[in-house]
Formats: structure tokens, C-alpha cells, sequence
């Protein structure tokens, strides 16, 4: 691994991370205004880590097609066999 795709990935990390953390915190101000201090937080911490597991299971699904030799587009929905581009 170079230090460019290093930190690449970093960058792209950190943009998840924040787009998420915005999100969580704009969702529980709509849904949860009133709530203020740390039931606030832990509601934001609920909401910003809901969505991991979904991408970790579809994270999965991907390596799995790839070891079995298929060219996956939308997991779960359409699976073609294929070269693996990699």
C-alpha cells in the first residue's frame, strides 16, 4: 500500500464519517428538538451508527461475489457471472 492510497482512503473515511455525523445530528434536531445534553447525543450516536451494519452486510456481499468469481452489480439484486475486474 502506497501513501497516496493511504491516504486516499483516509480522506475518504473522513468524509463518511462527517456526512454521517451531519446527518445524525440534523436528523435527531428535527425528530428530537427538545432533547438537549447528553440523551441528545446518545441519540445522535444511535442514529449516526444505524446505518453500519447495512453497509458492512452489502461490504460482505461484495467479497463474496468476488471470491466466487461474479461480477456483482447491487448486491442482492442483480448478479452477473463475469471477469473480476481486478
Amino acid at each position: 500500500m502506497t501513501v497516496t492510497r493511504y491516504a486516499l482512503g483516509f480522506a475518504a473515511l473522513a468524509i463518511v464519517c462527517a456526512s454521517t455525523t451531519v446527518g445524525a445530528v440534523t436528523l435527531r434536531a428535527r425528530l428530537l428538538a427538545d432533547w438537549r445534553g447528553a440523551p441528545a447525543r446518545l441519540a445522535e450516536l444511535v442514529l449516526g451508527l444505524e446505518p453500519l451494519p447495512l453497509g458492512l452486510r452489502q461490504d460482505a456481499e461484495h467479497h463474496l461475489a468476488q471470491r466466487l468469481g461474479l461480477q456483482a452489480v447491487d448486491v442482492g439484486h442483480l448478479v452477473t457471472v463475469g471477469d473480476n475486474p481486478e
